[in-house]
């Protein structure tokens, strides 16, 4: 079964792809053979005492090692963040789940404020804990204006995901017509007289995580804000989860995460050694991210992000501040690089690629995209974990892009473009990306 999802800053719900029911089935086929290895049983209970140390047993592990790794993760100091920002947050989350349109930016100045202003960089703020689940925030500059980055940022005929490579896999609006004008006026530069509010549903699945290998997809309710405070031009995003996430997936980085190289098995569970067994979710999330000319240096956006999380097994959360703070810094870094590159295509060339991508069928894109299978099948061979046999049997196998639903495929494929179009090293070395007036197709096998 093929789910598929959508985007923000970290943004989601799912879409079942029926007529893919049996990619599962076919994988384990080509992997295992015909031989029937059967359900493994015990960690519901029904086996009475020893099954439920068993599973005592694996919550420790679970918790351990990614607490463990959590842990270790970020040497620098945390601190509380101030507490006048939690009025302002709490605002927010409440207009969000309200239907009204009447925004009052003097209610977010404390926040506003405190994103803008310069701060030591050893020092690391979380905010206090909502609904049960624990917080970080992370901010970063963006040499760009903040009308350049909201029109890449939000464009309705940008996909959004490409905007945030390393976190974001796929992502979109469920009903994009409904909000395709209101998000056209949040990207023309100046600013609206009276706060512009946008309302929707967003999908996404996101990239491996950096500490289990797990990826997730999930819908989440959207707001964005645009309006003027104080002479300063802000956009501000808020989302909150809809549902539980679908069970998460075991996902591979391959080599640096900035080189933006991902490989998605399809299967249930986690790539952490000793964790594949785990049946995890994304149980709940919320965000605020700011977006706002930086008072200190012209030319320059100041992007920030608060984030919430629960997620782990059997309804224990096993996430922490720094896994969110890590998350955070994943998905504003990616907008970073994106936007400050020299080489970006304008929205209009974006807009146009993808127009095309999507016109071709899913056995033409498949085709198109023989070249990346190579690629990948190359350096699994040398790598510690895509060279694991339950990864080395869909590689070898040509079976990848295969499992792949059209959606993927077209993400896939726009990503390898962008990296093209920006210098980066591509794995469709034996391939040429290109982009012409005169509409040639965008890949040509040599």
């Amino acid at each position: 079964m093929t789910i598929m999802k959508r985007m923000t800053e970290g943004r989601s719900h799912e879409i079942v792809d029926t007529s893919r029911r049996g990619a599962k089935s076919e994988r384990q086929r080509i992997c295992y053979g015909s031989s029937n290895m059967g359900p493994v049983t015990g960690l519901d209970g029904s086996r009475g005492g020893a099954s439920r140390l068993i599973v005592c047993t694996l919550i420790g592990v679970l918790v351990l090692t990614l607490g463990m790794s959590a842990a270790f993760a970020d040497p620098e100091k945390s601190v509380s963040a101030p507490s006048a920002l939690e009025n302002d947050l709490t605002y927010l989350f409440s207009f969000s789940d309200s239907k009204s349109n009447d925004f009052d930016p003097s209610r977010v100045r404390t926040l506003i404020d405190f994103v803008s202003e310069e701060k030591r960089e050893d020092v690391l703020y979380r905010p206090a804990d909502r609904d049960g689940m624990e917080g970080a925030y992370f901010e970063n500059d963006v040499h760009a204006e903040l009308d350049k980055v909201l029109a890449y940022n939000y464009h309705p005929d940008v996909p959004g995901f490409l905007m945030r490579p390393m976190s974001i896999r796929y992502s979109g609006w469920r009903e994009a017509s409904s909000t395709r004008e209101d998000l056209l006026r949040i990207c023309r530069a100046g600013t609206e007289k009276t706060p512009l509010v946008v309302r929707g549903v967003e999908y996404q699945e996101n990239t491996p995580d950096s500490y289990s290998g797990g990826y997730y997809n999930y819908d989440s309710h959207r707001t964005l804000i645009k309006f003027e405070l104080d002479g300063r031009e802000v956009l501000l995003s808020i989302s909150k989860q809809v549902a539980p996430s679908a069970p998460g997936k075991k996902g591979v980085i391959i080599g640096r995460d900035e080189d933006w190289n991902y490989f998605y098995s399809g299967e249930k569970g986690l790539t952490k050694e000793g964790l594949g067994w785990a049946s995890t979710y994304v149980y709940d999330s919320m965000s605020v991210f700011i977006y706002c000319e930086n008072d200190h240096k012209s030319g320059v956006t100041r992007a920030g992000g608060f984030s919430w999380l629960k997620a782990g097994w059997m309804s224990i959360n096993v996430v922490s501040s720094s896994h969110i703070r890590s998350g955070l810094e994943r998905s504003l870094e990616g907008l970073r690089q994106v936007v400050e590159a020299a080489s970006l295509p304008e929205p209009k060339e974006f807009a146009e690629i993808y127009e095309e991508v999507q016109s071709l069928s899913e056995r033409d894109l498949r085709e198109r995209m023989r070249p990346y299978g190579r690629a990948l099948k190359r350096v699994a061979q040398d790598d510690p974990v895509l060279s694991r046999d339950e990864f080395a049997c869909i590689i070898s196998k040509d079976n990848y892009l295969e499992m792949l639903s059209k959606k993927e495929l077209e993400s896939l494929f726009l990503v390898e473009y962008l990296k093209r179009r920006l210098g980066k090293t591509s794995l469709m070395r034996d391939t040429a990306i290109t982009w012409r007036k005169d509409k040639e197709p965008a890949v040509k096998s040599r």
